[in-house]
């Protein structure tokens, strides 16, 4: 039967490192795509952070905290969904 399911790789440590290594890439690579700013409103609200919270710990206008944060949204969309030739232009190192 099968289920769709890996279980060599869940029950094999060495696959089980490989797989949370792709993940962390995987992760650092989307944050490699927001601006700086993008970057730090979305990291402190990923980390619990509200939006007001963010807006006082990065001495920016919550109006900024929101906006930053939608951007940052809809760039890991653009991310995750976009078309694969146009992520080399979206993803430049330059933020």
């Amino acid at each position: 039967m099968d289920d769709g399911i890996n279980y060599a790789a869940k029950n094999n440590p060495l696959e089980s490192v490989l797989e949370k290594e792709k993940k962390r890439e995987r992760w650092q690579k989307m944050l490699d795509c927001l601006t700086k700013k993008q970057r730090a409103v979305y990291v402190l609200h990923k980390k619990g952070y509200t939006q007001r919270q963010i807006s006082k710990k990065l001495h920016i206008a919550l109006g900024s905290v929101n906006e930053r944060l939608q951007n940052a949204r809809k760039n890991i969309f653009k991310f995750f969904f976009g078309k694969p030739e146009h992520l080399a232009v979206f993803c430049s190192t330059d933020k």
